[in-house]
């Protein structure tokens, strides 16, 4: 009898979790004001910065409610480098809030404490020096900006050909392709190049597969033949020790920076903004970056991919929507990706390591080198404690107050104390960040909690289509076709501590071939763990998925509970590796799996 109500019991919870419904995101409507119509005058065929700037300022003077519009044509804004100005990280929200440091970037359409503005480009394409980005949004509520094409004049990014290579893989030298820094003729002499390259293969543009290089990157130190417009690259000996392969005529892709590294779009601070029907074909680092913000934000039909008709491999040297760190959900849909060199989205919290236990009993943690604002953590905040080694929390404690501080009079070193309302776990394990051991909190109010991203096509590119780390996120009828990476990475990512981690996940209705990573990827952290029953990675939904394997594995679980895989469809195509595995589950409890087809995995 007791088997039987046990057996029920299961059976309950896996039906109530292959029926869980997804939240819908929206966002406030703004406020309009029909007299309050700005149109940006037509493009003139010289500098149209001017028009552009006094059009936006007249605009913001109005106040809420107002409405600026474009023409269709082509905006030249590009003769005006290093544009504005501003706090170092593109805004305040991303550094000290007392430190005033210059940056050489800014952005053409800097909107900060705005409220109830929409900017409609029309179709119009803004022409810009590498030097600025698009759009940044600092502190901005019901904004909405839409209808644009992004292109810029010189490329953030150095592509060539390899046409040296040393026996032992310790150099190699690098013809820049023509209309890149550092070819024949580029017009900008000084642009610095990043010491992480990228390797591609040579009659198309997808990274080399790890298997057949060893690595997906190469970290170099480099020499410029400005004469005989070349590059000699020098490969650092940890990167020598796991190259496989490095072949004359392969191709190389790394970050040029003009003086700054920003991304096209920045939202900080901001909550119930809209960026819609928007087209990049490069960027100074991620496409769109929203952090620290307040509420939900919805990201539509965002294109992300290489300039048809140009020489360009690469759409994005690094992500393409970078979620970090925000208070509100965000809905990403109907968007295209392709070519990025890291992950096309990735949503999570970074983590901060618990560091010393003061007399009083309040608790240090360093703040992490990325600089997140004073105030993220707030009084009445949710913080989970994390055991590495274990893989399990702790206890989630309610924040009661924070002091932030600075740990030497330069101010170079950060942390904050934290006081919370019910007492400190126990068995804490004190250290520094990098340390496996050490316990690591993440703030469970700002970690992006809830948001789906649905109705994308992710194309060919380097990493991921969606790293995740946040909690009751969904990833549901989106096209996932040749990435490198994983559809779906949920993870801690090692040395980035980013977290905390995907309990409540929904991976649903799918279309997801040929992954260089396994296609759906779910564990937490580094090595097995021996605490499953309390596993942050939880209550997950795999459902309704068409997986097509020729490259990597199917579905790849370990240290999970509570798992739902249910009706999908996985294909081993003919040709696949001898290491495509339909499913690997390790170390998992309660893994309910119904209605599932296998097709091709006779071996």
């Amino acid at each position: 009898m007791k088997k039987n109500i046990l057996f029920m019991t299961l059976a309950l919870c896996s039906t109530a979790l292959a029926e869980r419904q997804i939240s819908e995101i929206t966002i406030q409507a703004r406020a309009q004001h029909t007299a309050r119509v700005f149109k940006v005058p037509a493009p003139s065929g010289g500098d149209d910065w001017p028009a552009v700037q006094a059009t936006l300022e007249q605009a913001l003077a109005a106040g809420p409610g107002a409405k600026l519009l474009f023409h269709s044509g082509r905006y030249d804004l590009s003769a005006h480098p290093h544009l504005k100005p501003v706090a170092a990280g593109g805004s305040k929200t991303l550094a000290d809030v007392e430190d005033t440091r210059p940056d050489l970037s800014g952005a053409h359409l800097y909107l900060k404490d705005v409220t109830d503005l929409v900017i409609d480009g029309q179709g119009a394409t803004l022409l810009m020096h590498p030097s600025n980005t698009f759009l940044e949004l600092d502190g901005c509520e019901r904004v909405q900006v839409k209808n644009f094409t992004l292109n810029y004049t010189m490329p953030h990014h150095m592509q060539g050909d390899i046409i040296e290579v040393a026996d032992d893989f310790s150099t190699f030298v690098v013809k820049p392709h023509a209309g890149f820094p550092y070819s024949a003729g580029f017009p900008e002499p000084d642009v610095k190049l990043n010491q992480v390259v990228k390797i591609l293969y040579p009659d198309r543009n997808e990274m080399k597969y790890l298997e057949e290089l060893g690595t997906d990157h190469l970290r170099v130190s480099f020499e410029i033949d400005a004469e005989a417009h070349l590059i000699r690259y020098r490969v650092a000996p940890n990167y020598q020790k796991v190259i496989k392969s490095l072949n004359v005529g392969e191709r190389v892709v790394t970050l040029a920076n003009y003086g700054s590294t920003l991304e096209n779009m920045l939202v900080v601070r901001s909550s119930d903004c809209l960026l819609e029907n928007i087209t990049s074909h490069s960027s100074g680092d991620m496409n769109i970056r929203p952090a620290n913000n307040e509420g939900p934000l919805v990201f539509r039909r965002i294109t992300n991919v290489v300039k048809p008709g140009s020489n360009n491999i690469v759409a994005t040297i690094k992500d393409g929507i970078h979620c970090r760190s925000n208070r509100g959900p965000i809905l990403i849909e109907q968007c295209t990706f392709g070519n990025m060199m890291d992950d096309s989205i990735n949503i999570f919290v970074l983590g901060s390591v618990c560091s010393e236990i003061a007399a009083d009993g309040a608790l240090k943690v360093g703040r992490d080198d990325y600089g997140e604002p004073w105030d993220f953590y707030r009084p009445g905040d949710t913080i989970a404690f994390l055991d590495q080694q274990a893989g399990a929390y702790l206890a989630k404690l309610t924040l009661k107050s924070v002091v932030p501080q600075h740990a030497d009079k330069d101010r170079l070193n950060h942390y904050y104390t934290l006081r919370f309302e019910e007492p400190l776990p126990d068995n804490l394990v004190l250290g520094k960040k990098g340390d496996p051991a050490a316990t690591q909190i993440y703030n469970l109010s700002a970690c992006g909690a809830g948001s789906v991203v649905r109705n994308n096509v992710f194309k060919a590119q380097r990493r991921h289509a969606l790293f995740v780390s946040a909690p009751n996120c969904a990833f549901v009828d989106n096209i996932v076709d040749g990435v490198s990476g994983s559809a779906v990475c949920g993870s801690t990512q090692g040395h980035y501590v980013c977290g905390p981690l995907p309990e409540g996940l929904i991976i649903r209705g799918n279309a997801i071939r040929n992954t260089g990573w396994e296609a759906i990827k779910l564990n937490t952290g580094h090595s097995p763990r021996p605490d499953v029953e309390h596993s942050p990675m939880h209550t997950i939904l795999i459902e309704d998925n068409d997986i097509q394997l020729k490259r990597s594995a199917g579905l790849r679980l370990s240290n999970c509970r509570d798992v739902v895989i249910k009706n999908n469809t996985i294909t081993v195509l003919p040709g696949a590796a001898a290491r495509v595995k339909p499913m690997t589950i390790t170390n998992c409890l309660r893994v309910n799996q119904s209605g599932n087809e296998i097709i091709g995995n006779e071996r």
